[in-house]
């Protein structure tokens, strides 16, 4: 791999983990995190769970 390849593999690397960290900062437990806050709209839930348990 050229030094280009690398160039582009760290930058990519580095903006996914400094959005990670942005994004976690309205997270502050785990339920939080399962639950998405609690903003999800009925039918969200809904569109979500058929296609699992639709078979």
């Amino acid at each position: 791999m050229s030094t280009l390849d690398w160039a582009v593999v760290t930058l990519y690397a580095t903006g996914l983990i400094l959005l990670s960290v942005y994004l976690s900062k309205g997270q502050t437990s785990a339920k939080d995190y399962y639950l998405g806050g609690r903003t999800f709209v009925r039918i969200t839930i809904i569109r979500i769970t058929i296609p699992k348990y639709g078979d």
